[in-house]
């Protein structure tokens, strides 16, 4: 996954998240906590806490995402490829579907 700008402060009923940087610099709050992440950090956002993550850097920060158990991950991040272009009524359809809360 390439990151340019910021993926909004959300949560996940259903599923926890790992990430994995591979290139660049990320600012990440999971919780209350703020993280600076470079190369070869890892962050776990468990279920049901909130998390965002931009990117500090100069160029794209590409990362793995992780998202278990994940049956629906795929989809998931299709839909949410989409985010610099939505509104409340996306993120009400994303919740809904895919139990996912934009704060």
């Amino acid at each position: 996954m390439l990151l340019a700008h910021l993926f909004p402060d959300h949560y996940h009923k259903w599923e926890g998240q790992t990430f994995h940087i591979i290139e660049g610099q990320l600012e990440a709050k999971i919780a209350d906590t703020v993280h600076l992440l470079g190369p070869g950090d890892t962050a776990q956002c468990p279920r049901g806490v909130s998390h965002f993550m931009r990117n500090v850097g100069q160029t794209p920060a590409k990362l793995i995402s992780y998202i278990f158990p994940g049956d629906w991950a795929e989809e998931f991040m299709a839909e949410t490829s989409r985010q610099n272009q939505t509104n409340q009524r996306d993120f009400d359809l994303t919740e809904k579907r895919f139990g996912v809360v934009y704060l």
